[in-house]
């Protein structure tokens, strides 16, 4: 609602975390149920995680596109957020309600399936026939009734299995059972023709890893019609999608590496005020060493685009730092938690500091107030002239105000002073910063 976020090409990271995470239990509970050895299973199961990434993904996005739709009326105008929250009740009760569950059932029962039919491969020397077994659902559907009334038993490799398997449909109960007895003849066509999958059923997941199709509504037609290419090269999506494969596709691969990278640094962001010491250094270390960040020009990396409404200031100040000597990481902003704007490097010592520019007539003092709780360390950029004396008091005040503030890294032209608590302390402080600023 805030206009954050676009939701046309990118995924909401804590929503497809949670997507996911459930989608693994049920992969987990249904490989859990069958025979599989667990070398195998342990294979097979990185196959389905990935499909579950994949499916997750265009969940989120379908959900958080039609929630966009809702935004402004019929005249165009942004709708109050108690009114647009009211609208899209529907579809968040609907997509992480009702549907969620189904696909979790479902997932348990096409994961247990899968492993099922990996087994009935490797054992089809010995059992070559697969039967398709009675129901376990106390309200059966018609369209597989005469399948197992007949104990319909044919080979492993029968053509009718492409088309026709327990699993096809949504929270269907029916399973398979390998046999070495002899086969039986297949129903009239019109009983054949009256099993038709549902969409995002027709695959068979004990062979190509998928537990719900790229034939799943949620899934776009075609790749032109995919947010996720949104602002790529036409042409080579064109070569590279000219068969539409959105498990193996780049950018559907790029765009969950961010939002799994997000909730990690989400998570990293939310911990650090309760870490010190070598723990502290460690996970700010973790985060140069995520794969968020673009190199812009030596020494600056950013995990912000030219999108950002503050990237031109962030920019600004990565610069003179990185004019300083230090390497720049620029960060993102994740939501709901307090986050810093760079981590300086230098000599191979790491800082987080929260980027503040001083403009025209605004106050360093409220300014270096903001950022307490945010870090304990506030890079000044000072882009407008301050006199020397009001700049040496509100910092003095600032760490008397905040007993965790531990330096204040002041940037004017091409000088930088470092301010700590004990300079702030030193009896002569008033002399020696304005001599550094000023000379």
């Amino acid at each position: 609602y805030g206009g954050e976020f676009d939701t046309s090409s990118e995924i909401e990271p804590t929503i497809w975390r949670a997507v996911v995470r459930l989608l693994n239990e049920a992969t987990v509970e249904g490989l859990s149920q069958s025979d599989l050895p667990p070398t195998m299973e342990d294979d097979f199961y990185d196959e389905l995680r990935h499909s579950n990434e994949v499916f997750a993904a265009f969940k989120v996005h379908s959900m958080a596109v039609q929630m966009a739709d809702k935004l402004f009326d019929e005249k165009g105008k942004l709708k109050s957020y108690r009114q647009w929250k009211d609208d899209v009740k529907s579809i968040s009760t609907h997509y992480n309600g009702i549907w969620l569950r189904t696909e979790y059932n479902t997932a348990v029962i096409r994961a247990h399936n899968a492993a099922d039919w990996r087994q009935f491969e490797r054992n089809r020397d010995i059992m070559p026939n697969l039967r398709w077994m009675p129901t376990t659902s106390p309200h059966p559907e018609a369209e597989h009734r005469s399948f197992w009334e007949r104990k319909l038993t044919r080979p492993i490799d029968d053509p009718f299995w492409n088309k026709h398997r327990p699993g096809n449909r949504w929270n269907c109960k029916c399973s398979l059972e390998a046999t070495d007895d002899p086969i039986t003849p297949l129903p009239e066509e019109d009983e054949i023709n009256a099993d038709k999958p549902q969409r995002g059923l027709e695959n068979n997941p004990g062979k190509d890893g998928q537990l719900f199709s790229q034939k799943h509504p949620y899934f776009p037609k075609n790749c032109k019609e995919c947010g996720f290419n949104k602002n790529k090269s036409t042409i080579t999506n064109w070569f590279r999608n000219a068969e539409q494969d959105c498990r193996n596709c780049v950018n559907i691969k790029s765009a969950i590496e961010k939002a799994s990278v997000e909730h990690d640094i989400t998570a990293i962001f939310a911990k650090l005020p309760e870490l010190s010491g070598a723990d502290y250094i460690k996970n700010v270390r973790k985060i140069t060493e995520m794969k968020i960040f673009k190199k812009l020009e030596k020494n600056i990396f950013s995990a912000v685009g030219k999108e950002d409404k503050d990237y031109k200031n962030l920019m600004a100040g990565a610069k003179k730092a990185s004019n300083a000597g230090y390497k720049v990481y620029v960060l993102p902003n994740p939501k709901g938690v307090k986050s810093a704007d760079y981590i300086f490097e230098r000599n191979g010592v790491v800082k987080m500091y929260d980027l503040k520019t001083i403009t025209g007539q605004s106050s360093i003092g409220n300014r270096l107030n903001e950022s307490i709780g945010q870090t304990n360390r506030v890079f000044l950029n000072l882009a407008t002239n301050y006199n020397a004396r009001s700049m040496a008091v509100e910092i003095k005040n600032y760490f008397e105000t905040n007993k965790d503030a531990l330096e204040v890294l002041i940037a004017k032209g091409k000088k930088f002073v470092s301010v700590d608590r004990i300079f702030v302390n030193d009896k002569n402080y008033f002399k020696k910063i304005r001599r550094l600023i000023e000379k």
